[in-house]
């Protein structure tokens, strides 16, 4: 199993999701998209790889997650990672469990309570990247976490 994340902030928004993931006893691969961040002993010691990429020069919400899922796309093409795939926000998770014990088929979302117009970070979220018309578009829908996804590779 891969677990991808990504950390445009401090290695300290890290030590969370490395910490809980080596407390279930996963013994997964990480790997790190960062903007920002080298390579440390700490890092090593927990079994981090660190790809650093170029930084996003724009404030565009929306053109920053695409430019990190682009990123997520080309390690998954280059066959750095296993078949099973995590793709988590490095400080949107702490695992409760150990993530391999999770069904990898088909590709799969949290679904969380409430509807997105009713859920101010969401909405917002929506609204920063997609605009007043991508809003309405989704307003009455079921919040789906995009803060993690899980699936098979292929």
């Amino acid at each position: 199993m891969t677990i991808i994340t990504t950390c445009s902030f401090g290695h300290e928004r890290l030590w969370p999701l490395l910490l809980t993931l080596r407390e279930t006893g996963c013994k997964a691969k990480v790997v790190v998209i960062s903007e920002t961040m080298g390579k440390t002993s700490e890092h090593v010691r927990l079994g981090a790889e660190i790809v650093k990429v170029e930084p996003v020069v724009t404030g565009n919400f929306a053109w920053r997650i695409n430019h990190r899922f682009s990123w997520v796309r080309r390690l998954l093409r280059k066959e750095r990672c296993d078949d099973d795939v995590i793709i988590v926000d490095a400080y949107d998770v702490a695992f409760q469990l150990n993530p391999e014990s999770m069904p990898f088929s088909g590709v799969n979302v949290a679904e969380e309570a409430g509807i997105v117009g009713d859920d101010k970070t969401n909405s917002d979220w929506v609204f920063r990247g997609f605009g007043a018309e991508g809003l309405r578009k989704v307003k009455d829908k079921k919040i789906l976490c995009c803060g993690v996804l899980w699936g098979n590779r292929d």
